[in-house]
């Protein structure tokens, strides 16, 4: 073999050994990548996180392009140093012992652990700025066909063994809430900021009656009982307003017990006088559309009826509030 032989075989040992290298990294890189920070630069339109996006928006197309790149870099090297070392006359047996005592333990060292470390720590650094690689590589290994004839093998053998083949599907919402996560473990939101945001993205799941006082402990007054006993009833539980109830047991109106307190003693006023029309929602109004009546129409509190129209409980602005923001001040 002459020098220039050599060289070249020695280029390509060390080409492919690099590259086993990366791609080893970017492997570990993909998944330590900040999706949060990946998907506001994608919104600002960086190509490199554009390209990024795409990339791991696609993980079947990924895998396969990990996959195939690190065998071909791998096989590239192992296959350059077979050359050199048959080459320098060394045996059978002794080129096996290089192999093993020496070639291997370096490759796993310098092309799989330090990479995979590297690119752990660093991921937000380096994927940015090698992710030409995994793009270039991922469009050269699909117009060879070597990408789809993986991937179509790869979801061949998921069917046989009963698994669906693809990357999952998920609500907006599971993303948003899987985004909060991942930004609390990178240091971008605290605990508190993301119970907040997941407070708000479970109160899309909530209606009406999940957050409502139910009937049977609603203080409530007739139409022909004295003013006082609003007053009573207010002492009982903290209500902003007594519901007034006829004899049919439909509700006829409410009391503010502010109302009731603003009165001079012996004013004569009846419940009749202080009556107010009920604000009644359905029970199985979505919360935050609950919240934006009650808002809208200025009332402290809603009386909460199921299908057939009877009163199942009475909720309050500060009852739909409290599963977003958490327990507020009476």
């Amino acid at each position: 073999m002459t020098t220039g032989q050599l060289l070249l075989w020695l280029g390509l040992m060390l080409l492919g050994f690099a590259g086993s290298a990366i791609y080893s990294g970017m492997e570990t890189g993909c998944y330590c990548l900040n999706r949060v920070r990946l998907h506001v630069r994608a919104t600002r339109r960086e190509r490199a996180a554009i390209r990024l996006e795409n990339l791991i928006g696609r993980q079947t197309s990924l895998l396969s392009t990990l996959l195939i790149g690190n065998n071909i870099a791998n096989y590239l090297g192992t296959a350059s140093l077979a050359v050199i070392l048959s080459a320098s006359g060394l045996s059978d047996a002794e080129q096996i012992i290089i192999n093993v005592a020496l070639v291997t333990p370096i490759l796993f060292v310098f092309g799989e652990t330090l990479p995979k470390d590297l690119f752990s720590a660093h991921a937000d650094g380096l994927m940015y700025r090698l992710q030409w690689i995994l793009t270039g590589s991922r469009r050269l290994f699909t117009w060879t066909l070597l990408v789809p004839i993986v991937s179509v093998f790869s979801a061949g053998v998921m069917r046989v063994l009963g698994q669906r083949g693809g990357a999952a599907t998920f609500h907006p919402r599971r993303r948003v809430g899987d985004l909060v996560k991942e930004s609390v473990g990178s240091g971008l939101l605290t605990d508190r900021q993301s119970e907040m945001v997941e407070r708000v993205l479970g109160a899309a799941t909530l209606d009406a009656a999940s957050q409502m006082t139910p009937w049977r402990r609603v203080s409530r007054v007739r139409p022909n009982d004295r003013l006082a006993a609003v007053i009573e009833r207010s002492r009982v539980g903290e209500q902003p307003a007594i519901p007034v109830v006829d004899a049919a047991g439909q509700v006829a109106g409410v009391v503010r017990v502010l109302d009731a307190l603003r009165l001079e003693p012996g004013a004569g006023q009846t419940i009749a006088d202080l009556l107010r029309p009920a604000k009644l929602i359905a029970n199985d109004l979505p919360l935050r559309r609950a919240l934006t009546e009650l808002t809208h129409d200025n009332v402290e509190m809603a009386v909460v009826t199921n299908r057939a129209g009877q009163p199942i409980g009475i909720v309050t602005p500060q009852d739909l509030l409290e599963p977003i923001t958490g327990p507020l001040p009476v």
